[in-house]
Formats: structure tokens, C-alpha cells, sequence
């Protein structure tokens, strides 16, 4: 058993994981050490806020700091191999910079960045502003050959919407379901793979932080090399509270203004967007402790459900 404070977030998803996310945690403080000796390097305390991964400042042996994550086992459309592949292609463009890796232990080593955009008191459309300018530094042609293609995240979404919602009792009607497979087809059908680029996948606030040079990172990326709609689609997920007096216009104006930011095409931005309001609502209710955030998701995705912008 490991002896080390590991983040509210991270000791859930750990548990939901079930005999392996046990293992991992029982395993934690042998692990670090063994990476110590490796690497050469002395590793701290947890950093708050984690969600998948144990993060924590260390040091190298001239005394430099930078910063180890040891990501949890694969799970729930989480895998290692494509965020390290990610940030070996970016090579420090838009991305924190990777400095060394271990993949049979889902371990890096990477610079050390500023504080998360969620933190330093922007409103949700500065906030979204900020996000797009520093993904549109990041979308490089970048094919490496482990990135997750769109093929196999459109994969995983039509296997793990439906079974979340059978799981967790049909927690929204199944029109709803039905809508965001239908949406899968659509960008299945609609993409076009010459203007495929590196898409972070999770561009949420708290995966972007302080550039040491000014501007902003991407950190903890999901590694897909895929249609740009992809990443604006995931802000649509994000700062669902204000979708709740006036889902539709509120949703279609975020939709717009994401447009405007990218140049993507709201069509594209709308279906992603209602796919992963119900495929991140539906994992949430499954996580626990993000109940609240889930049926949020859900509730705006019900209320989309016959709009095309």
C-alpha cells in the first residue's frame, strides 16, 4: 500500500478501474523509486488537481526541476503510448516539452510549466480564447505512427456510449444516444483526411498552463492525429453551468464563437460537441463525485438533441 497522498481524482478513477487501479496505487511508491534510480532524479509529494495521472515536482541532478507524471492503466479511452507519442511529434510546439520516458511504467519526465489556465481568473470566453490560440500553434501535421487515428476514436466511442448507458441504468432518454451515434456517422462520412493534424483530444483549461516564455502549453495530451473539430468540440463540454436557464442559444452561440476563433466548421464543432456532453456526462456518472458535472452534460445534450446548426 502506498504511503504517498494521491489527488482526490486520481484515487477514484484508480478505484473505479477495479483490481488494476488497485494494483497500481498498492505499487505507486516502489515504482517512483525504481524511477528514481533510473532517471537519476528525486521525486516530491503529489501535486494537487491530477485527474489521471500521480504528478509531482522533481529534481535533477544539477539541480534543475521539471515534472514527473505516472499515468494511470489504460482506461476509458486514456492510454499512455499516444500521449507520449504526442509530445515526442510536438517536440515542445504547442505542447509542454518531453524530456525522458518510460513506457512500460506510463512515465515521463517533462519541463516545467506556469500555473492552469483555470486558475488565473479569465471569464469562460477569455478562457476559450486562450485555449484556441494555443491549439492553433499545436495542430501540426504530425503522423506519427502512434497516435490514435480517427477511425479508432470513432471506434471507441459507438463501443462505450451505448454500454455506459446500459451500465448506469439509461440515465437519459435513448434519443439522445441515438443522436450522438448518429453524429458519429455523420463525421465518419463528412472528415477529410488531408487536413488531418495532431488534435490534443482534452483542451480543457486545466490542460493548459503557463509557457515559461509567455503564452500557453497543452499538457496531457490524448494523442490522436484527426480532424481540428475535434478540439473545439471539447469546449463545448466545458462550463456547462451556463448552459442551463437557455441550453440551445447558449449552446449555439459557444458553437459560434468557437467558429469564429478557428475557422473550423460549426457543423463539425456541434457534433463533437454533443457527442462528448454525452459521452464525458455518462463517464462521469460512472467516476463518481461528478454527478453533478455529468447530468449537466446530459441535460444540455437532451436539449440539442434535434438542433443542426
Amino acid at each position: 500500500m502506498t504511503h504517498r497522498s494521491i489527488p482526490p481524482l486520481v484515487l477514484q478513477k484508480a478505484e473505479a478501474m477495479g483490481a488494476e487501479g488497485l494494483a497500481w496505487l498498492d505499487e505507486l511508491d516502489d515504482t517512483i523509486g525504481a524511477l528514481e534510480r533510473q532517471w537519476q532524479v528525486r521525486i516530491g509529494e503529489a501535486m494537487a488537481g491530477g485527474t489521471h495521472s500521480y504528478v509531482a515536482q522533481a529534481e535533477l541532478p544539477g539541480g534543475e526541476t521539471c515534472i514527473l507524471k505516472l499515468a494511470l492503466p489504460d482506461y476509458m479511452g486514456t492510454a499512455f503510448a499516444p500521449q507520449a507519442s504526442a509530445l515526442a511529434a510536438a517536440n515542445g510546439q504547442g505542447y509542454v516539452k518531453l524530456l525522458r520516458c518510460d513506457p512500460g511504467r506510463h512515465a515521463c519526465l517533462l519541463e516545467q510549466l506556469g500555473r492552469p489556465l483555470d486558475s488565473l481568473g479569465y471569464s469562460p470566453l477569455e478562457q476559450m480564447k486562450r485555449i484556441c490560440e494555443t491549439l492553433q500553434t499545436s495542430w501540426i501535421p504530425a503522423q506519427s505512427p502512434g497516435l490514435q487515428t480517427g477511425q479508432e476514436i470513432i471506434a471507441f466511442f459507438r463501443e462505450s456510449v451505448r454500454s455506459l448507458w446500459e451500465d448506469l441504468g439509461r440515465p437519459c432518454p435513448a434519443r439522445v444516444v441515438d443522436v450522438a451515434y448518429a453524429f458519429l456517422d455523420m463525421r465518419e462520412r463528412d472528415c477529410y483526411p488531408e487536413e488531418f493534424v495532431l488534435v490534443h483530444g482534452d483542451a480543457h483549461s486545466g490542460n493548459v498552463l503557463e509557457a515559461p516564455g509567455g503564452g500557453f502549453k497543452l499538457v496531457d495530451p490524448d494523442g490522436i492525429y484527426y480532424e481540428k473539430a475535434y478540439d473545439p468540440g471539447v469546449l463545448m463540454r466545458e462550463w456547462t453551468a451556463e448552459y442551463s436557464e437557455n441550453p440551445v442559444e447558449s449552446g449555439l452561440a459557444r458553437c459560434d464563437y468557437l467558429h469564429q476563433l478557428t475557422g473550423v466548421e460549426r457543423k463539425a464543432i456541434w457534433a463533437w460537441g454533443f457527442i462528448q456532453c454525452v459521452s464525458t456526462g455518462l463517464l462521469c456518472l460512472k467516476v463518481g463525485g461528478l454527478m453533478e458535472i455529468g447530468q449537466m452534460m446530459l441535460h444540455a445534450a437532451e436539449a440539442w438533441m434535434e438542433v443542426r446548426p
